[in-house]
């Protein structure tokens, strides 16, 4: 008896180039089988998986043969695409403050859907989306393009969120007289560099001052705490200059007085 040759694969006859093609064997009457894939690669096995490395159209034949030495064949063709090539790269660079935004340009070809992720547990489907974190880590952003045929491509990228700096200080004293020294003491976080402002025309970078005035007044001391990034942070407080006070007096009746004798 001849065979009965017939085979079917998994999904349909258009696929996407590196994807693997699973082939089912429904033959009657036949114990050997032969697969050409038309990209002179063959089989021997009852359901291979062939993966093409080239895109374009390919002729599958299967030949099936039994012990009497009957055989038949059949032919079925199939065409492989090219699939679309993901890329995207990220303004400015790949770091940004606490709730600042970053914009991602899409640089993808051959895609008909875009699907970002921004490791937040935020989406979208933009083609160049702008994001923001509203925590500080490292995120994984990634971007799945597709296109027909189920063909697809994806590209990841880490993007930093870094902290604000919190400037915090105090002072020996929120009241001092005119050139007495006042001490700060830096508690700021976050921060690897200081701008201090005394409002009297002085600043100090160092991370601890001293300073004092000499005229009276309020003056409103100002601390900005950097980092690497620009993610800055300032505060204020006010300083009060007393004037010295002047003591004086005099001497009733006359200054010379006998033992005894009050004043």
């Amino acid at each position: 008896q001849t065979p009965i040759v017939q085979f079917s694969q998994a999904g349909n006859d258009t696929i996407c180039l590196g994807q693997g093609i699973s082939f089912t064997n429904s033959s009657l009457s036949a114990n050997s089988y032969t697969w050409n894939f038309g990209d002179s690669n063959s089989s021997t096995i009852p359901n291979p998986i062939h993966t093409y490395t080239s895109f374009g159209n390919y002729t599958v034949t299967l030949i099936a043969s039994n012990i009497f030495g009957c055989f038949d064949s059949i032919k079925k063709p199939y065409t492989v695409v090219q699939p679309p090539v993901v890329s995207f790269s990220v303004s400015a660079n790949d770091s940004v403050c606490v709730g600042g935004s970053l914009n991602f340009l899409n640089g993808s070809s051959g895609v008909l859907n875009n699907n970002w992720s921004f490791g937040d547990g935020n989406f979208s489907t933009l083609s160049s989306p702008t994001h923001s974190w509203t925590s500080a880590g490292t995120y994984t952003v990634g971007l799945v393009g597709s296109a027909a045929f189920g063909c697809s491509d994806s590209s990841f990228v880490n993007v930093y969120v870094i902290p604000f700096a919190s400037s915090v200080f105090n002072s020996s004293s929120d009241s001092a007289c005119v050139n007495t020294i006042v001490t700060f003491t830096n508690l700021s976080t976050n921060a690897n560099s200081y701008l201090w402002d005394f409002n009297d025309s002085n600043t100090a970078t160092v991370i601890n001052p001293a300073h004092s005035w000499n005229t009276t007044g309020n003056f409103t001391v100002s601390l900005i705490g950097y980092n690497t990034l620009g993610c800055n942070d300032t505060v204020w407080n006010v300083i009060s200059i007393l004037p010295f006070s002047n003591a004086i007096f005099s001497v009733l009746a006359n200054d010379s007085i006998c033992t005894n004798e009050s004043v």
